[in-house]
């Protein structure tokens, strides 16, 4: 396997000699080491302790809690140097390619999927993620093609048909995504996924009277729903109802955190003028799923009350 810069500049920074050890005992803090891992035999090592293989993968994801994608990314570029073992190899494969899609490397993500689904090529696991990242990189296309994939495969699989509704429905296939929402909710009537996916569509097809009545009569259902509360905000932005945006902003804030004392001192931050074109809401490719973030404006907060 080819290095990378990026493991080339790791491989530096720790040794060439002395890189493997290092990023297995320095960097992922190992628990104590079977033969195998300090023979010197270094292109022959292999990990086989169970609770080797989990401290690996969580000192990884330890990186990656702490914003360290890029440290992350090299190690798993340099373990997958190593002879790991199948179920290993996966499971480092799986968090690169993850890696990769946060910090919006999505063709090398891409990249590490498809190895994956060669070695692997039904594996529902790897298809619901890359469809997942294919969505995140606005391919909502390919990603709803992954989408049926995996449910060829696995048709009672709830969260992949609600994430391919909610994908059709970014791709502006509305009647296609209401159908399949409706479907859903024939055998999960309580799916706040789908009742909330349905309000959306109305919203972006710039029926908000119908919109908002859905979402307040959803209320009643799904009280801490922070989803729900932030629907309703953008509904009142786009009517320009400022203040009950904001206070729905507020409520959205305090249902995550009732403990944050920003929640008294938030304010949405939107465009000056509501996202409607043609007097029809916009869909998240044209960034209205995006366009509703908090920010806190020092001085301001009062002025919206």
């Amino acid at each position: 396997m080819k290095t990378s810069n990026r493991s080339r500049q790791f491989l530096k920074k720790y040794g060439k000699l002395g890189c493997i050890s290092l990023t297995l005992s320095l960097l992922f803090s190992l628990l104590a080491p079977s033969k195998t891992i300090v023979s010197r035999a270094i292109p022959n090592l292999e990990i086989t302790q169970s609770s080797q293989k989990s401290s690996i993968l969580a000192q990884i994801q330890t990186l990656t809690a702490q914003g360290k994608n890029q440290e992350a990314i090299a190690a798993c570029q340099v373990l997958l140097t190593t002879n790991l073992d199948a179920e290993t190899k996966y499971l480092v494969q799986m968090q690169l390619a993850l890696l990769y899609s946060y910090e919006k490397e999505y063709q090398n993500s891409f990249n590490a999927y498809e190895q994956l689904l060669n070695d692997r090529p039904n594996d529902t696991t790897v298809k619901f993620k890359y469809a997942e990242v294919l969505s995140w990189s606005k391919r909502y296309r390919p990603s709803i093609r992954r989408y049926n994939e995996l449910l060829k495969i696995q048709p009672d699989n709830l969260e992949a048909q609600l994430n391919r509704a909610e994908v059709l429905s970014w791709d502006g296939q509305y009647d296609a995504a209401i159908g399949a929402y409706r479907q859903i909710l024939k055998t999960q009537p309580q799916s706040e996924k789908a009742l909330i996916g349905l309000a959306q569509i109305a919203h972006w097809r710039g029926d908000l009277n119908t919109a908002q009545d859905q979402l307040l009569a959803l209320r009643q259902r799904f009280p801490e729903s922070t989803r729900l509360t932030l629907e309703l905000a953008k509904i009142y932005y786009t009517r320009q109802e400022i203040k009950l945006a904001n206070c729905d902003e507020r409520r959205r804030r305090y249902l995550a955190d009732p403990s944050a004392e920003v929640v008294r001192q938030v304010r949405v931050n939107l465009p000056q003028q509501p996202v409607v074109t043609g007097g029809v809401g916009t869909h998240p490719g044209q960034h209205v799923r995006e366009s509703c973030v908090v920010a806190r404006q020092e001085g301001r907060a009062e002025e919206q009350r």
